[in-house]
């Protein structure tokens, strides 16, 4: 043993993710007075510009109520554990996802689960969802992001879990995402973990609510998975 407690090891975690969160929140305030700028030094009105304001504005506000949700777990050492339909969550975050990106043309296509998907964790399963989601299209530099969702049955050791497959053919793996524990990242690779708030807090919500966020290249582009334990259904 180091002499660290597990309380001191959850504050240091906690520290780098508000270290690495609040630079993508500075980057993205930088955008949107770029774009507040070009907007009013130009003869009129830009329509792209403007959208792409709002675009950052969304983002940033879905940054800050993921937060509020951590930050209320921290404090009272509980998880929300009311039951949720997976496939409904899941629809319910790729509205909110694509809402997000007026400026872009965005298409998700999901194939639900034909079995009863449910797991535990209320709010936190749809903002680990959206979060997700969300880093995986900005990650996307094409035209039309289009994604692929797809919800499964696993099990583990003896457990039902229930997989969200995330694939984007135009997506690499971040290799910067590629850690054990978040209180491993540099605070030079800090700096450049721009666009990650969103997948970095999916991975933070999953494995709070004892599922995992897994990453792997495919023949094409990327997968992002968020795993969640399977709730018990009477």
């Amino acid at each position: 043993m180091n002499g660290k407690t597990l309380h001191d090891s959850l504050d240091e975690e906690f520290q780098v993710f508000m270290d690495l969160i609040s630079h993508d929140i500075l980057n993205i305030n930088q955008a949107v007075l770029s774009s507040i700028e070009l907007m009013t030094e130009s003869s009129k009105a830009d329509e792209r510009h403007a959208k792409r304001a709002v675009s950052q504005i969304r983002i940033s506000t879905q940054i800050f109520e993921s937060m509020k949700v951590l930050c209320l777990t921290r404090k009272t050492g509980k998880t929300p554990s009311e039951l949720v339909d997976l496939n409904e969550t899941a629809k319910r975050a790729i509205s909110d996802a694509a809402n997000m990106f007026p400026d872009r043309q965005v298409k998700i296509e999901l194939e639900e689960s034909e079995e009863v998907a449910v797991v535990a964790g209320g709010m936190i399963v749809h903002e680990a969802l959206t979060n997700a989601l969300m880093g995986m299209i900005q990650l996307d530099p094409s035209e039309q992001a289009s994604l692929k969702v797809r919800i499964s049955r696993d099990e583990v050791h003896g457990v039902n879990h229930w997989i969200v497959r995330l694939n984007d053919e135009n997506v690499a793996v971040p290799p910067t995402l590629l850690f054990e524990s978040i209180s491993e990242v540099s605070t030079d690779a800090r700096t450049r973990m721009g666009r990650m708030a969103g997948l970095i807090m999916s991975r933070v919500m999953a494995e709070r609510l004892g599922g995992a966020f897994e990453m792997k290249p495919t023949a094409k582009g990327s997968e992002f998975s968020v795993r969640f334990v399977g709730a018990e259904v009477a």
